[in-house]
């Protein structure tokens, strides 16, 4: 499960209402934009989004090697980050080596205007 592994009161927030239901940690694509909501909402309901924050243990796209500084994007259908670009939205970049055996991200800088 995804976590904030920011320093406290370094990561950055937005608040909004979703045209959708969100899910806590889950990242959502909104304006062509990936966030991350901090809390559970019905759709069109005011929620607090991170835009900038450094989280680990996001579901990683199986059979991919990452390297540190490696460009991540939000893979919107499959739920998971990769090093994919067609049809997915670039929102991040690897802080730490993930093996292609990983399911789960290790130190990921998060950035919705990366």
């Amino acid at each position: 499960m995804l976590q904030n592994r920011t320093p406290t009161g370094q990561e950055k927030t937005v608040q909004f209402a979703h045209t959708a239901a969100t899910t806590a940690k889950v990242p959502v694509i909104a304006n062509a934009l990936a966030w991350i909501p901090m809390n559970d909402a019905d759709a069109d309901v005011l929620n607090a989004f991170y835009f900038e924050a450094q989280v680990s243990g996001v579901a990683k796209a199986s059979g991919e090697a990452w390297s540190i500084g490696d460009a991540l994007y939000w893979d919107a259908t499959n739920k998971c980050l990769t090093r994919t670009t067609t049809s997915n939205t670039k929102c991040a970049h690897a802080l730490a080596a993930a093996a292609s055996s990983d399911t789960v991200s290790g130190l990921v800088f998060f950035n919705t205007f990366a």
